[in-house]
C-alpha cells in the first residue's frame, strides 16, 4: 500500500563526544543524563509542534511541518543541553518525504542526517532549501560553503544557524564549566549501592532505617523482583528473584550462553544459576556499549576516544580480560555468527573477527544512513540501516551489498523463524508491532500487534516471545496466534529475554523502565 507524501522539515541532532562524556560518567550517570536530555528534547518537540520520529541512544530524529518552528527548536535544544554540560550538533533539510507505516523516511530525511555530519559543537546547520524557506524570518545566517552529501546526487548549499529572534545562537560551554555541571549528574542511589554504604547509612537513625528497608528488599521476601522465571510449556510465571541487583533502565542486559545466565547492572557483570536464578558470582564491569557471548567468553564493547571502541574478551570463570581489540568507530552493535563475531560501528565499519583466535579477519565499509542492528542470518550479514526503513543484505564471500530491502513498518531484524529457517521478522518500536519479510520475495507481511512499549523479542519454543513492558506475549510462529498475554506484578517493567531451550524456561529482567 503507497505511503502518504508530504512537505516536512527534518532535524536531525546528537551528542558531541558522547563516547568520553559516557566513559567519564560511567553507565548510571551517562543513563540519567540521556534521560534529563530525553525530557528537555519531549517539551521542546511539544512547545515548538515537532515529532519524535525516532532515537538512538543519543542522537534523534524529528520532523516539523513549519521549518521556523524547527529552527527556533533546534536553537532552543542546543541551549538548554547546555544546562547538562553537553554540546549538540544539529543539521536540518526541508523536502518531501513519505509516510509509511507511521515512520517518516525519504531522501528528505538522508539528506537531513547528512548535513548533520557536517555540523560540530553547537552548530545548527541547513540545507538552502530550508534557508530559502524561512525568508523573512528573524534569522542570522553564515555560509557553510557547498557540499557533496554521502549518497545525495549533486552539490549542497549548507548554512549556519548564528542567531535566532535576534538571539545568538551562543559559545560553546567552556571545558571548566562543562565539567562543573557534568558532576551535578547524579541518578537516585539505586538500593545496591546505599546496602554498599553502611558507614553513611549509620549517621542517623533516619537513614539506619532506609538501610533496614534495603536489606529487607535486597535479600527477603517481598521486595521488587528484578527477574522472572516462565515455564514455556505451561506458560505461567514459576518464580520470582528479588536480590536487588537490577538492570535499571537498562532493557536487553540478559543473556543465556547455554549453560549460564548472566545479568549486566551499570557496574556489574552478574553470573546466575539458570535453574534458580540466584547469583554464583560477580564481576566489574565499566562504562559499556554493547555485550556478546561466543567461544566461552563474554565480548564487550567500551568507549575508548574519539572514533574508536575497544573490544574486551572477558574470561567466564576468573572475570579476567584475556585480551583487547581496538575497532574503528562508535559502536552500534556486535553479534555472533555461526563462525564469526561481527562489528557495526555507526559509521558503516563492519568487522568480521574470529572469536577463537581473537584476531580481526575483514574490515568492510558499508554504505548505510544510519547504522542500527547487524544480525548474521541465512548465511549473509544483515544490516538494518532503521532510522531510514531499510535492511541492508551483505554478503561476506564477496563482501559487498547485494540486496536492499524496504521495511515499511520501520524496526529492527530480530532473527529466523525457528520453524522453517527463512522467513525473517521485524519489529517496530514505534507501532509496537511484529511483521513477517520473506526474503526472496521481499514482502512484508501483516503486522500483529503487541501491548505495551517492546523492548526485546526471542524466537524459542516455535514462537516468538515479547518483553513489552507490562507485559510478555507469546506468538505461535505457524498460526500467527497472539496468546493472553502474561501480566507484569506491580513494579516490574519486562525489559530483556533470555531462553533456556533446554529447560524450556525464559527469564525476564525487570529494566524499571516506562510501560506505556
Amino acid at each position: 500500500m503507497p505511503g502518504s507524501r508530504r512537505i516536512a522539515t527534518i532535524l536531525f541532532f546528537d551528542v558531541v563526544g558522547s563516547t568520553q562524556v559516557a566513559a567519564h560518567l560511567g553507565d548510571a550517570r551517562y543513563r540519567e543524563l540521556l534521560s534529563r536530555s530525553y525530557r528537555i528534547v519531549g517539551r521542546n518537540l511539544k512547545r515548538f509542534g515537532g515529532k519524535e520520529e525516532d532515537r538512538a541512544g543519543d542522537g534523534f530524529f524529528a520532523s516539523f511541518p513549519q521549518p521556523l518552528q524547527a529552527i527556533r527548536c533546534a536553537a532552543a535544544l542546543i541551549q538548554d543541553v547546555r544546562e547538562l554540560g553537553i554540546e549538540i550538533r544539529v543539521g536540518m533539510h526541508t523536502g518531501e518525504s513519505e509516510t509509511l507505516g507511521g515512520k517518516t523516511q525519504g531522501m528528505a530525511v538522508v539528506i537531513g542526517a547528512r548535513v548533520m555530519s557536517l555540523a560540530g559543537a553547537g552548530e545548527l546547520l541547513v540545507t538552502n532549501t530550508t534557508r530559502e524557506l524561512v525568508t523573512g524570518g528573524d534569522l542570522a545566517f553564515e555560509d557553510f560553503s557547498a557540499h557533496e552529501l554521502k549518497g545525495v546526487p549533486g552539490t549542497w548549499q549548507v548554512w549556519a544557524v548564528t542567531a535566532v529572534d535576534g538571539t545568538a545562537v551562543g559559545e560553546t560551554l567552556r571545558g571548566e564549566d562543562a565539567a562543573e555541571r557534568l558532576e551535578q549528574i547524579r541518578p537516585v542511589a539505586s538500593v545496591r549501592r546505599l546496602a554498599r554504604r553502611p558507614a553513611l547509612i549509620a549517621v542517623a537513625l533516619a537513614v539506619a532505617l532506609v538501610l533496614v528497608v534495603v536489606v529487607l528488599t535486597r535479600n527477603g521476601p517481598g521486595g521488587t523482583p528484578v527477574l522472572l522465571r516462565v515455564d514455556a510449556d505451561a506458560y505461567k510465571m514459576t518464580k520470582e528473584v528479588a536480590d536487588g541487583y537490577q538492570s535499571f533502565h537498562m532493557p536487553g542486559a540478559l543473556w543465556f550462553d547455554g549453560s549460564t545466565l548472566w545479568q549486566a547492572t551499570a557496574d556489574e557483570l552478574v553470573r546466575r544459576d539458570p535453574s534458580s536464578g540466584e547469583v554464583v558470582e560477580t564481576h566489574p564491569l565499566s562504562a559499556w556499549d554493547r555485550i556478546e557471548f561466543a567461544a566461552g567468553s563474554a565480548w564487550i564493547l567500551h568507549p575508548s576516544g574519539v572514533g574508536h571502541t575497544r573490544l574486551e574478551r572477558l574470561d567466564l570463570v576468573s572475570g579476567d580480560v584475556q585480551k583487547e581489540l581496538e575497532l574503528p568507530g562508535r559502536a552500534r552493535d556486535i553479534r555472533a555468527g555461526p563462525d564469526s563475531l561481527w562489528y557495526l560501528s555507526e559509521a558503516g565499519d563492519l568487522v568480521e573477527i574470529d572469536p577463537i583466535g581473537t584476531k580481526i579477519l575483514h574490515r568492510y565499509t558499508v554504505d548505510s544512513v544510519s547504522p542500527g542492528v547487524v544480525v548474521p542470518l541465512l548465511g549473509d550479514v544483515w544490516i538494518c540501516d532503521c532510522t531510514v526503513g531499510k535492511a541492508l543484505r551483505f554478503d561476506p564471500e564477496t563482501g559487498e551489498v547485494v540486496d536492499t530491502y524496504e521495511l515499511p513498518e520501520g524496526g529492527y531484524l530480530i532473527g529466523v523463524d525457528s520453524t522453517d529457517d527463512t522467513t525473517l521478522w521485524v519489529l517496530n518500536e514505534q507501532s509496537n508491532t511484529l511483521s513477517q519479510l520473506d526474503p526472496e520475495t521481499k514482502e512484508l507481511g501483516d503486522p500483529i500487534g503487541v501491548g505495551g512499549i517492546i523492548y526485546e523479542a526471542k524466537i524459542a519454543f516455535g514462537s516468538i516471545w515479547v518483553a513489552s513492558g507490562s507485559e510478555l506475549t507469546r506468538i505461535d510462529l505457524r498460526t500467527r496466534d497472539r496468546r493472553p498475554p502474561i501480566r507484569m506484578p506491580e513494579g516490574v517493567s519486562a525489559g530483556g529475554l533470555a531462553v533456556d531451550e533446554a529447560d524450556g524456561t525464559l527469564w525476564i529482567e525487570n529494566c524499571g523502565c516506562p510501560t506505556e
